[in-house]
């Protein structure tokens, strides 16, 4: 997984500007060519518009070759990777991974170990001590751990926040993307604490509320009953029928994930399913999916989302209410 979250890094550091040689000349004229003509236009779309050198490229062409060019030149020795920047260094940010703690931790390293003896073994941790750790600025974390509690008291959500701390965005990434099934749970070094991957707490809205209760909480989701995968990871872990009920089911208007979607700001409902092997029905999905929201701000804004809807009463995943 450290292979994968370097490769994200090189990414980003292309969009974030980072090297010597960054071509910020190429960049400027590939915008002012391109940037207003693709307005609420998906990536197909932006394609095959006219390039700055037009009409010999494409807006298309021209970004593969700044992209491309940029990757060819990457210097690890000079250019800085910005999976090695701090989460939420330089904007208020949050990671997400789930984690056991206390007993938790205990019960992972003794299977742990009689499973490397190549024995039989078996694997029961209280779901009790599994958390939802937040990487993150101490300060930010503090600030939300303060205002859940304030907030959100009586929610099983909030009282599984757990305040993991700073970490590159390497170790966060690796962390997150470290699902069952790709990889075993590993060790937080020097936190005691077990990583068990980042399906947990799958749409922060509390911890977002917290972090700005003045500011806008817009969900992405998808339509559909999008949680099995969560659903069966936390029972993996120890979680009840009862549990899993009140944290992440879409049958049920006691469910804190549909009571999640009722307090943001606005819940942006994509399509998963289109994936299909091919990115691309996913891409245009995305790039016009439907906005639901009732907030002023948002409704009115200068160059509002164009496809804005009142909020769902019908669509499994992405109403705030259960739908029989």
């Amino acid at each position: 997984m450290d292979g994968a979250a370097e490769t994200m890094g090189r990414m980003a550091s292309f969009y974030a500007g980072y090297g010597p040689t960054y071509d910020f000349n190429g960049l400027d004229n590939w915008l002012d060519a391109c940037a207003l003509p693709s307005l609420g236009k998906s990536w197909n779309d932006l394609q095959s518009l006219p390039g700055s050198h037009r009409p010999r490229t494409t807006c298309g062409q021209e970004f593969k070759d700044l992209y491309e060019t940029y990757q060819l030149d990457f210097d690890p020795d000079r250019f800085p990777n910005r999976a090695d920047d701090q989460v939420g260094q330089y904007y208020p940010m949050l990671a997400v991974t789930g984690v056991l703690v206390g007993d938790g931790v205990t019960e992972w390293k003794r299977a742990m170990s009689v499973y490397l003896s190549a024995q039989p073994f078996s694997f029961r941790p209280s779901f009790d001590d599994v958390k939802f750790g937040y990487f993150g600025q101490t300060q930010d974390l503090d600030v939300i751990q303060a205002r859940l509690n304030e907030m959100y008291p009586d929610k099983e959500h909030a009282k599984k926040f757990h305040k993991i701390g700073p970490t590159p965005w390497k170790n966060a990434l690796a962390a997150s993307i470290s699902e069952p099934g790709l990889g075993n749970g590993y060790e937080l070094n020097g936190r005691n604490l077990i990583g068990v991957g980042g399906w947990a707490d799958p749409l922060r809205v509390y911890a977002a509320n917290a972090l700005h209760p003045l500011g806008k909480s817009i969900v992405l989701t998808s339509a559909g009953d999008i949680n099995g995968f969560a659903r069966a990871c936390a029972s993996t872990l120890g979680a009840t029928d009862e549990q899993l009920d009140v944290l992440l089911a879409l049958s049920t208007d006691d469910s804190e994930i549909l009571q999640q979607l009722g307090a943001a700001s606005a819940v942006w409902c994509a399509n998963w399913e289109l994936m299909n092997n091919d990115p691309d029905p996913l891409f245009d999905d995305g790039y016009g999916a439907p906005m639901a929201t009732e907030d002023p701000y948002l409704l009115n804004m200068p160059q509002s989302y164009a496809n804005t809807v009142p909020p769902f009463d019908d669509v499994l995943g992405c109403s705030a209410h259960s739908i029989s």
